[in-house]
């Protein structure tokens, strides 16, 4: 990993086994650093002479903790110390309007994944290599679609094989792929077809293409 290259601890927390709660917050990174409760989080980052990488994904499922973290939990942070928020949505304008946050602050959009970097995620994964080129296709690398795909893969270890990836025998991947892309739709309405054009952000093309089949019938 790019921290561990530059000698930097990583420590890797996914909101959305993480209850949007201080306690719940605290309780994770406790036992994503290894240690056991009541044991205080902040006090061992306080203590370690290493940098750290805190890396929180699928942050958008936090947002209702989000005033906490940014005015109580990171100012205790120590200085060797690197958060990164991963999300679908942007930090809220109170980041950017808080003066000691608009020097520190950084917002990178993430564009899709060449094919390139499209292997090398599915490697890092350790999903089989016949099965990039068409996940690659398949999501047009997209990086929420293919990290989705290969979490499917990733909890039903041995049934990809050597063989190549194709979607259309893995129902339970686009299960997964439409569940996660329309969590925030409010109706069955919102889901039609015709509904695509007006909702660009909230689908890739692959899920687009699945998404109309399977709500053609509305």
């Amino acid at each position: 990993m790019l921290a561990q290259q530059a000698q930097a601890q990583p420590v890797y927390i996914d909101a959305r086994n993480v209850e949007p709660a201080p306690d719940s917050f605290l309780m994770a990174l406790t036992l994503a650093l290894g240690l056991t409760p009541p044991a205080n989080p902040l006090d061992t980052l306080l203590a370690r002479p290493q940098r750290t990488v805190l890396m929180i994904d699928t942050s958008e499922a936090l947002a209702l903790l989000e005033n906490w973290l940014r005015d109580y939990f990171l100012p205790q942070l120590p200085a060797n110390a690197l958060v990164i928020f991963a999300g679908r949505n942007p930090p809220a304008a109170a980041w950017r309007a808080d003066a000691g946050w608009q020097s520190l602050l950084q917002v990178m959009p993430l564009r899709n994944f060449t094919p390139e970097e499209s292997h090398t995620y599915l490697d890092l994964r350790a999903v089989t290599t016949a099965a990039h080129a068409r996940i690659a296709e398949f999501t047009h690398g997209h990086p929420l679609a293919i990290s989705l795909v290969a979490d499917v893969i990733e909890q039903r270890p041995g049934r990809e094989g050597t063989q190549p990836f194709e979607p259309d025998t893995a129902p339970d991947i686009v299960h997964s792929l439409l569940d996660r892309f329309v969590q925030e739709t409010p109706s069955p309405a919102r889901c039609q077809p015709a509904d695509l054009g007006t909702q660009p952000t909230r689908f890739c093309r692959c899920c687009a293409r699945c998404l109309t089949p399977l709500y053609a019938y509305q």
